[in-house]
């Protein structure tokens, strides 16, 4: 089973108010994705398309990524490789492109956020820069439309291994 990005674009269509052009929409699932998320950064009031040409090359970059590694964490193997992974990208970066929110980055976030929820305590302490990004991204309101937040205090060791002095 894959993660149908489709679903993640339309979500995140509605939360920019943008209508997704349906004559553009490929109907075969995770196709196209690129054309789509472009689409949804190209009107004239986003501020999360790229800048510049680098930009636009790391953005498609991870989408690419997104679409050919990332829709594959149903599956607990893929899962590890991919968090791992993302864990060590994000070891020394707030955003996925350049110091501020873009598309790549809401993108990521919608496609993970199912497998996100599902760590334990213990798994999100393997994933501490990546947990770090998507706790940061989930208190954006304009990520976040419902108070839904994943938790990830680590009081929960405290109560596993009490430090002793």
């Amino acid at each position: 089973m894959v993660v149908n990005i489709q679903k993640n674009l339309n979500q995140i269509a509605s939360l920019l108010k943008i209508k997704l052009d349906d004559a553009k929409i490929n109907k075969i699932p995770n196709s196209g994705v690129t054309n789509k998320v472009f689409q949804l950064v190209s009107a004239p009031n986003s501020s999360l398309g790229p800048k510049n040409q680098m930009e636009i090359l790391e953005v498609q970059q991870w989408i690419e990524y997104i679409n050919v590694y990332v829709v594959h964490v149903d599956s607990p193997q893929n899962a590890r490789i991919v968090l791992k992974e993302l864990n060590e990208i994000l070891a020394e970066k707030t955003y996925l492109v350049g110091f501020r929110l873009t598309i790549a980055d809401i993108l990521l976030f919608y496609t993970l956020k199912k497998v996100m929820r599902s760590l334990s305590g213990l798994d999100k302490e393997n994933y501490l820069n990546l947990c770090r990004w998507f706790d940061n991204l989930q208190h954006d309101a304009l990520i976040r439309p419902n108070n839904e937040v994943i938790d990830f205090s680590s009081n929960y060791l405290a109560a596993l291994v009490p430090a002793r002095h």
